[in-house]
């Protein structure tokens, strides 16, 4: 990702950092059975899920290995080698 501070927009950069346009519905599944429903995007920048927390804020899932997958909309995403990857 090339991120021109000068040219680009915050608009513009919050379209390359996250793989959707907005968050999107979702579920964690903890590798304990517990489940979490939120809204989740992709971040590219740091490889890692990111997702809203109850207050609006933006937090990301730093214990990757805690978790069996997560979906987004109708996407699934695993914790692998220490980074989350889509599932084809």
């Amino acid at each position: 990702v090339v991120i021109n501070p000068a040219k680009q927009n915050e608009h513009e950069l919050l379209r390359k950092k996250f793989q959707y346009p907005q968050f999107v519905a979702g579920r964690a599944f903890y590798k304990n059975e517990n489940t979490t429903d939120s809204k989740f995007n992709y971040n590219y920048i740091t490889n890692s899920i990111s997702f809203l927390t109850p207050k609006g804020d933006t937090l990301d899932l730093i214990q990757g290995e805690d978790f069996s997958k997560i979906t987004i909309g109708t996407d699934t995403f695993c914790y692998y080698k220490k980074q989350f990857i889509q599932q084809v």
